[in-house]
């Protein structure tokens, strides 16, 4: 063969893999994954925005230990089943948080074997919640990772499944008993700003102080600040033995008479203007259906609060403070 025609042929030959390449190029071109803006990615790093979280306001857990639904009511978390009662705020703040922060790891294909494999057939619970605009969203919990402790979940009407980051607040160990609010004062003591305590057919408070800046007053003297502040603590720190949801008409006509009359009162103010009026009864014998000890215990009611509480005697204490308890300190004599 000729050297003219060994030539030719390693030309076609190497203009057919130069046009191989560019045909290549323009495919890959036309068929590679579009890039994704950081904007749109951070859409698909997290479960929920911040925006449907802060807008949320029905939730539904399911779990071994039971169902729950939470509602917000004018700007209150209350538990409506299995009963109808105040909400942990504290719960459901960190339930709302763990939402926000539901990073997603991976993303596989929606299909029965990966739904078996991940537990996701026979979910360990789920979590349904609404929005202001009414948007459902429903996410089943399957299998947790031993390793980093990280979750594969799905969402309903979505096809796939997400491996999601170790969450802070498991929702399957979620519980009656946590999502109650048993506090009596659903208060920090330092969002106290004013303060009277009434004793029985008095009209003039027993004990009474507001805070003038970050100062304790009552009339013209200034208080002890620890012992304001031991005080109001041990005050918020109380809790109920037995809250008084379910209630008779013989038991709350039993309760109207304990109240009618309370054994002391006691009214607050908070930072943000509000104001909480509390009764409180005497020690009691019984109450119609209620199991409890003679003598033991006495009724506290709140005006911001659903239900009353029964409350161990041994905290009846609190309500006999007068001003004397606080060492009132003249404010002249701070002055000179």
């Amino acid at each position: 063969m000729s050297t003219i025609n060994r030539n030719s042929i390693s030309t076609i030959i190497m203009g057919g893999f130069v046009v191989v390449l560019l045909l290549g190029a323009v495919i890959s071109e036309l068929f590679q994954a579009p890039i994704i803006s950081s904007q749109e990615y951070s859409k698909f790093q997290f479960l929920f925005s911040r925006d449907q979280v802060d807008t949320i306001h029905h939730i539904k857990i399911k779990t071994n230990l039971g169902e729950f639904m939470l509602d917000k009511e004018e700007e209150k978390w209350l538990l409506t089943t299995p009963r109808k009662i105040d909400a942990n705020s504290i719960a459901v703040e960190k339930i709302l948080t763990t939402l926000k922060e539901i990073k997603i790891k991976k993303i596989y294909p929606s299909d029965p074997i990966n739904m078996a494999n991940f537990s996701l057939d026979n979910p360990i619970s789920t979590i349904e919640t609404k929005n202001l605009k009414g948007d459902v969203k429903k996410i089943s919990f399957g299998l947790v990772n031993p390793i980093d402790n990280s979750t594969y979940v799905s969402v309903e009407d979505e096809k796939a499944i997400y491996h999601i980051n170790n969450i802070n607040f498991p929702f399957e160990k979620i519980e009656l008993a946590s999502l109650i609010d048993s506090r009596i004062f659903n208060m920090e003591w330092n969002e106290i700003k004013s303060f009277k305590l009434y004793s029985q057919n008095s009209s003039t408070p027993t004990l009474s102080f507001v805070r003038d800046k970050k100062v304790w007053v009552a009339g013209n003297k200034q208080l002890e600040d620890n012992r304001i502040k031991k005080y109001l603590t041990d005050l918020t720190d109380l809790k109920s033995t037995i809250i008084l949801d379910k209630r008779t008409p013989e038991l709350e006509k039993r309760m109207e008479r304990y109240l009618e009359r309370p054994f002391f009162k006691l009214n607050i103010l908070t930072e943000d203007d509000k104001e909480v009026e509390y009764k409180v009864s005497y020690i009691i014998n019984s109450l119609p259906g209620i199991k409890m000890e003679k003598k033991q215990n006495f009724i506290i009611q709140a005006s911001n609060r659903q239900h009353p509480f029964l409350v161990s005697k041994d905290f009846i204490n609190l309500f006999y403070k007068r001003t004397r308890s606080f060492k009132p300190i003249p404010i002249k004599k701070l002055i000179y």
